[in-house]
């Protein structure tokens, strides 16, 4: 799907396709986050599957109201958490 941004670049699904390469972006992100690839992977992924487990979870809480009562606001507050810390570290460095 191909949608023509505002700046005249074009969106094609989520990635903007715009006047810097990948690589550049590449580096730049993690640039951006004081990160290395592998610890930006750790992250992303870890989080990644947190969120997936919470879906998962609250599929079944959504089946089954009795189990699972908490877990879902719990994992979204443990995820938030987690990027407010990442956050803060990140300005720091």
């Amino acid at each position: 799907m191909i949608i023509p941004a505002p700046s005249g670049r074009l969106v094609i699904g989520l990635v903007k396709v715009g006047n810097m390469g990948l690589s550049r972006r590449w580096n730049r992100h993690l640039s951006d986050n004081n990160m290395t690839y592998r610890e930006h992977f750790k992250f992303a992924v870890g989080h990644g599957l947190v969120c997936l487990g919470a879906g998962l979870l609250l599929i079944i809480h959504g089946f089954f109201p009795c189990f699972f009562e908490h877990t879902g606001s719990f994992l979204v507050n443990k995820l938030q958490q987690s990027f407010k810390i990442h956050r803060k570290e990140t300005t720091k460095k």
